[in-house]
């Protein structure tokens, strides 16, 4: 059984990716999502809701241009029971140092599972990564 689906590159924008990600909700073989280079600026509240009801352990979201906002809105699900997600990658994306608060506060969560979270290629700045860095040492899970 595949564990894999790789959208990446597929031309997807937040209102291609509601009924794509609606429909994945309920795949239990599914592990891994890849929906780098796309465009997806605002697709926030759509990842978040699929974070929710899905099993997958591994999310791909570089270069698609998602917002600060975007990545808030995920990062509030990150750290709750019901999310399985253990890899997060949202590099190339322009974030700035507004998300590594929010994020920051999802990994520390004890209900977070998350154990990877790459953000390279953006903006967070010496102020962004010293937030970051400070909730990052606290994680129970974050390698």
């Amino acid at each position: 059984e595949p564990s894999c689906i790789d959208l990446s590159r597929a031309l997807l924008t937040p209102t291609t990716l509601v009924p794509i990600l609606t429909a994945l909700e309920d795949t239990p073989w599914l592990r891994q999502v890849n929906l780098s280079h796309n465009k997806l600026s605002g697709c926030g509240s759509v990842v978040a809701r699929f974070l929710t009801n899905s099993l997958s352990l591994s999310l791909s979201l570089d270069t698609c241009g998602i917002s600060d906002h975007d990545v808030i809105t995920i990062a509030h699900t990150l750290g709750k029971n019901l999310c399985a997600l253990e890899s997060l990658s949202l590099d190339n994306n322009g974030l700035s140092s507004a998300v590594c608060a929010s994020l920051g506060k999802a990994v520390t969560s004890p209900d977070s599972r998350l154990r990877v979270l790459s953000l390279n290629g953006n903006r967070l700045g010496d102020t962004g990564a010293e937030v970051l860095l400070n909730h990052v040492a606290r994680a129970p899970t974050l390698q």
